[in-house]
C-alpha cells in the first residue's frame, strides 16, 4: 500500500468542548465546513454521536465529479480527540483531530494518513495528497469562521 501523511492546524477562539461537539456532529456540520460534501446521512441507525457512528456522503473531486464516501468514527474522547476513517473506493484516510485548550480558545490539529494500492501509481498519490491538504486547510478555515462567527 502507498501512503501519504500530512497535518495542519488552526487556532479557534472558542473552548475545546464547543469545537469538539461541532466537529463530531458530522451529519449536520460537515457539509457546512466542507462545501465539496453533499448528500450526508447517517447509516448505522444510531442517534448518539461518537465512536461507532457511520455516515455516507458524496465528495465532489475536482475534474472527477462526485465520489461516494463513507466515514466511521473510531474514537471520540471529549473534548480532546476524534479519530475517524474515511473510504472512497480503494482510497482510505485515517484522520485524527485533536483539540488543545489555550488561554484564548483551542488549537485544532488534523493529522491524516492516506493509503491506497501501489498499483494506482505515484501520480495519483501526489494528486490525492495535495487535494487532501487543500481540503483540510479549507475545513479548518471554515470551522474557524463559523465557530467564531
Amino acid at each position: 500500500m502507498a501512503e501519504a501523511r500530512y497535518s495542519d492546524e488552526e487556532f479557534i477562539a472558542v473552548p475545546p468542548d464547543a469545537v469538539f461537539e461541532y466537529r463530531l456532529d458530522y451529519e449536520h456540520n460537515l457539509p457546512q465546513y466542507n462545501p465539496a460534501v453533499s448528500n450526508m446521512k447517517r447509516t448505522d441507525g444510531g442517534d448518539d454521536l461518537g465512536a461507532g457512528a457511520v455516515y455516507a456522503f458524496e465528495v465532489d473531486i475536482p475534474n472527477m465529479g462526485p465520489m461516494p464516501t463513507s466515514l466511521t468514527v473510531l474514537e471520540a474522547e471529549a473534548p480532546s480527540r476524534i479519530v475517524n476513517e474515511m473510504g472512497s473506493g480503494m482510497i482510505r484516510a485515517r484522520e485524527e483531530c485533536t483539540f488543545t485548550r489555550s488561554d484564548d480558545g483551542t488549537l485544532v490539529r488534523f493529522e491524516v494518513i492516506l493509503t491506497f494500492p501501489d498499483e494506482m501509481g505515484e501520480g495519483i498519490l501526489q494528486l490525492a495528497e495535495q487535494q487532501g491538504r487543500d481540503q483540510v486547510r479549507g475545513e479548518l478555515e471554515l470551522m474557524k469562521k463559523q465557530l467564531e462567527g
